[in-house]
């Protein structure tokens, strides 16, 4: 590999594709081997293809059942709570910005770890509990990218990825919002209304920060939950989102299929969220799925963006 190419790469890598998480998950003993060989024997490929085409037979090695992509050891509870607290009620500005397809830099120093950690959990606020309101625009989820992907992701829809490159903070054209250790940066008016910081936000991640703290401190030491069966912290992250987007996404289904179109503050407010500051929001949202859905007038507050 010549100079020009390599620039920007950590030395000693080895890239790994797969069509999603779960193939990593299953056979990620014999892939950390054959990274190491890798490393040592970079032209030997030998030993990896006898494996491939083992694979690709009925007698695969390394069988387990397939695991979702929030399982195996990608996200224990303590990385799940890192990062809540690391993003605290900034945290539903990303899964708005998710729920609206949008394209979401991360950006710091190393470890790269923690950056991956951050764009795969920041892909999962958006999972529902059925893909009928399935959108040809899911995320891409890049995990890392570098100046020589520059020219790709300018060209991207939507994507979700992380970064090093400091220099990707000055191009506001590569992204909709840049999020720098825990702060998020977004350079349209439109979207700042869209992607609002709310009151109903913070008492939102108080109660999952309490959830999620209670029940998976009681699935460490093997106490019953409230519920009756321990959970893990990365089932009750993804579940609360997946609950949460399947209600606003029913919420407006319904409203556009069966009833006169409209959505009553009431009816906004029973979702959790905030009856004026999100339905710029909602309404980006409706537009999205294709929903017609007419809201209540937007009334600002004197002086302030958000309740």
């Amino acid at each position: 590999m010549d100079v020009a190419s390599s620039r920007g790469a950590h030395l000693k890598s080895v890239g790994l594709l797969a069509n999603n998480l779960n193939q990593l998950t299953r056979n990620r003993t014999s892939l950390t081997k054959f990274v190491r060989q890798l490393h040592e024997q970079p032209d030997n490929f030998h030993n990896m293809e006898k494996w491939f085409d083992a694979l690709s037979s009925s007698d695969a090695p390394d069988s387990m059942p397939p695991s979702d992509m929030t399982q195996g050891d990608f996200l224990d509870r303590n990385v799940v709570l890192a990062f809540m607290r690391r993003m605290e009620a900034r945290l539903f500005v990303l899964w708005k910005l998710m729920m609206l397809r949008k394209r979401v830099l991360f950006v710091s120093g190393p470890p790269v770890q923690t950056l991956c950690t951050n764009v795969l959990l920041c892909a999962l606020l958006d999972s529902t509990e059925d893909n009928r309101d399935g959108s040809s625009l899911k995320p891409s989820t890049l995990f890392f990218v570098d100046l020589h992907d520059m020219d790709a992701i300018k060209l991207a829809e939507t994507y979700n990825a992380c970064s090093t490159e400091k220099i990707f903070e000055t191009k506001q054209e590569l992204f909709d919002a840049l999020v720098v250790d825990g702060d998020i940066r977004i350079p349209s008016r439109i979207l700042q209304e869209q992607c609002l910081l709310t009151a109903a936000d913070r008492r939102r991640f108080v109660d999952y920060m309490e959830t999620v703290v209670t029940e998976s401190k009681n699935e460490e030491i093997g106490c019953d939950s409230v519920h009756g069966v321990p959970e893990d912290a990365r089932t009750l992250f993804v579940d609360a989102f997946a609950s949460l987007n399947y209600s606003v996404l029913s919420c407006l289904r319904a409203a556009s299929s069966f009833g006169e179109g409209k959505i009553t503050a009431e009816d906004i407010s029973a979702l959790s969220l905030d009856a004026t500051s999100d339905i710029p929001f909602l309404s980006a949202l409706a537009e999205l799925h294709g929903f017609r859905v007419e809201f209540p007038p937007v009334v600002w507050c004197p002086g302030c963006r958000c309740c």
